[in-house]
Parts: C-alpha cells; structure tokens; sequence
C-alpha cells in the first residue's frame, strides 16, 4: 500500500482496490493503521477522499534506526574486544598451566557466555 501511494501519488480507495482481490473494507481499515502511524494522510476534494504518502514520519523512523544501528555497531564492537581479549588470556592461561589444564579458559568462556547471554551447554 505504501509503495503504490508513494508511487503514485494520491490516490481514492477505489483506484488502490482496483486489479486486486483485497477489499474496499480492508482497505479502508489499513488505511486507518497508516494514518494513525502518520504514514498516510487523506485529502478531501468534493466528495472523493483521496490518500497520499506522508514521507514525515518514515524520515524520522530512518532517523531513529540509524541511531539504534550505530548503537548495536558500538555494543557488538566492544563485545568482540572483551571476547578477543579474554580468549587471548584464556590461550596464554592454558599455556601457563600446562596440556589437559583448562580449568581457566572454561572460566573464560563462561564469562564470554555470560557477557552475551548465552546459557552453558
């Protein structure tokens, strides 16, 4: 629906039910879910009411996932360093202690885990 009206511009219920098999009704209906997210707007000309795309608020939702992006991006970036870090000390801790010793790296990939929320199996 959004990308017939940002297509074409504005357009009546009847063209955007035209060549398909969805209702006038549910139509209308979607319409109305549109319109309450500011997505859409209506237009009365006469008596025909006619729908348009309001690009307004897709900007300000472009807006706000890019900001969550860059967050994941950060979060997921800091978690790689802790990760590199304690498997790099996990390695030299497993040297250290000698072949068949590994009691230091299960510490660490515990803590791996627990950082990112991932259940011991």
């Amino acid at each position: 629906m959004l990308a017939v009206l940002s297509a074409g511009g504005a357009s009546s219920i009847t063209q955007l039910t035209a060549n398909t098999d969805i209702s006038r009704q549910a139509v209308t209906k979607h319409l109305q879910v549109l319109a309450n997210a500011g997505l859409v707007q209506d237009l009365r000309i006469g008596r025909e009411r006619l729908w348009q795309f309001d690009p307004t608020q897709m900007e300000a939702a472009r807006q706000s996932l890019e900001v969550i992006g860059r967050q994941w991006e950060e979060a997921l970036a800091r978690l790689k360093t802790m990760a590199e870090a304690m498997c790099s000390h996990a390695y030299a801790c497993s040297r250290a202690l000698g072949p068949g010793k590994t009691s230091k790296s299960k510490t660490v990939r515990a803590r791996v885990r627990s950082a990112i929320n991932v259940e011991d199996r």
